[in-house]
């Protein structure tokens, strides 16, 4: 034990100041850590010993890019727990501080005292945080967003399983199938299949492979808050734009022993919309676990429809309350649906006729955020709606955003509650994460008991923000990520 660093803890004032030497990121461990408690400095070369009393001292910890820190104790094997991370980069975003200007910070490179200061600079903009955090009453999805840093550093860290053999093979075959319809007569549907795989050759080509680390992984870089909806992005490469469908994908698979599970909410963004709505259709629906377009489609066109029954209706059903969410208008329905805008007009009319609630729900979202400038997720989010578009846009993403960014909300919540967890069951963790699906990797041995933990804590991630409205979690293991 370090009775020095321990004593130097236990003198913290409300929050702890962390720097990492300018060295250290996602590749490089870090040499040096300085610590502020509100009365002095404490610089050190991290080992296991003091790492362990960090974790185990469990204070709010203030840096700017806490990631950036939990990744380069991670590449130091030095394991930080899933601390309390006070982020202040993504506290700014929730607060929307993209405009306040905050004091410079010092320069780490001049010298140990400068990292000193640094650390002092983080904890004091932390504090001067903290009251905004609260005054707009985002305090919970403050604490969602903490503690998705650690599984979101660890996601990048593990990397996503993957065959470059299977890549150029890929590439190959798509290569062969467009020389090979070159060669045959120029039908429209040759033309279009060539077109489909020209578009996959220039963004699936071999230059893919530049990505690939000598571990022979993906390791991209997750974005924590990358949308205005507060939903992840991902880049370097996105695996979130990866095909669903196609050879590419297959490309995404586990080495020998080793297999996915590949876990995501169901029909989620409208359980949300049941949850904001409180619809009678939509929550007999989810409660009796009925499909939820058939169940619509029948209200709406007052005949029965199932997926075999009457399908086009559904599909139209189905497309109309996507695009609700999606804060489709007439135009974007009528383009889906391939007909006239005017069809379109009435089929939304017809569709707001028969569920009033969800109509009021999303005319009542629109006003108060253009009223307010902001719209609130389920989750407390708070998201600003952009000043330099018109009034229609405005109201379509205030209907849109709520909706979109509970769902963000449930899904870090329910990363955060996997990454305890998840410690038990050997090297077994998250990979990867698009939109409401996570993907977490293990032992084909462990498959079955960690699909069903992963299961479990996305459900009552949902549950404990959708409060009405039952959810639901598909699981799927494979050693290819597929569904």
């Amino acid at each position: 034990m370090n009775p020095t660093l321990l004593s130097f803890l236990e003198k913290t004032d409300r929050i702890l100041g962390l720097a990492l030497d300018p060295h250290a990121d996602r590749h490089h461990a870090p040499r040096i850590i300085a610590l502020h408690n509100g009365h002095d400095v404490f610089v050190f070369t991290p080992d296991p010993e003091s790492i362990a009393l960090l974790r185990a001292c469990d204070l709010p910890m203030a840096t700017h890019d806490a990631k950036r820190v939990h990744t380069s104790l991670a590449v130091a094997h030095l394991d930080i727990g899933q601390p309390r991370w006070a982020c202040t980069m993504i506290v700014a975003q929730l607060v929307n501080h993209s405009n306040v200007v905050y004091p410079e910070a010092p320069d780490a490179n001049a010298s140990i005292e400068a990292l000193g200061a640094l650390a002092e600079h983080h904890r004091n903009i932390a504090l001067h945080q903290m009251p905004w955090i609260k005054s707009t009453g985002q305090n919970r999805i403050s604490r969602i967003e903490s503690r998705a840093i650690a599984p979101i550093a660890s996601m990048e860290t593990r990397g996503m399983p993957f065959s470059s053999e299977q890549w150029r093979k890929a590439d190959r075959d798509a290569k062969a199938e467009v020389n090979a319809i070159i060669l045959q007569k120029d039908t429209p549907q040759k033309l279009h299949r060539m077109k489909q795989l020209k578009k996959l050759i220039t963004a699936y080509g071999l230059n893919y492979l530049d990505h690939v680390s000598p571990d022979g992984r993906i390791h991209p870089t997750f974005i924590q808050i990358g949308a205005s909806t507060g939903r992840m992005a991902c880049q370097n490469p996105n695996l979130q734009a990866v095909v669903s469908e196609g050879p590419h994908r297959a490309s995404f698979h586990t080495p020998p022993g080793r297999t996915l599970i590949i876990a995501d909410y169901s029909a989620c963004e409208l359980r949300i919309l049941c949850e904001m709505s409180d619809d009678p259709v939509f929550k007999r629906a989810f409660s009796e676990k009925l499909d939820i377009h058939s169940e619509v489609a029948s209200t709406m066109f007052d005949v029965r429809v199932s997926k075999t029954e009457h399908p086009e209706l559904r599909k139209r059903a189905k497309a109309i309350s996507f695009g609700l969410v999606y804060g489709m208008g007439a135009g974007g329905l009528a383009k889906t649906l391939d007909v006239d805008r005017d069809r379109a007009e009435t089929l939304l009319n017809d569709y707001f006729k028969r569920f009033p609630r969800i109509r009021d729900y999303l005319e009542s979202a629109a006003e108060l955020g253009i009223r307010n400038g902001y719209v609130t997720t389920l989750g407390g989010r708070r998201l600003h709606l952009p000043q330099n578009i018109d009034h229609a846009a405005k109201g379509r993403l205030a209907r849109n955003m709520p909706i979109q960014g509970t769902n963000a909300d449930i899904t870090k919540l329910a990363m955060g509650d996997l990454y305890s967890p998840l410690k038990p069951f050997h090297d077994a963790g998250l990979v990867n994460a698009v939109h409401d699906e996570l993907v977490i990797e293990c032992d084909v041995d462990n498959a079955d008991a960690v699909a069903s933990t992963v299961q479990n804590a996305m459900v009552q991630a949902g549950e404990s923000i959708l409060k009405n409205t039952p959810v639901e979690v598909d699981v799927h293991i494979s050693t290819v990520w597929a569904k």
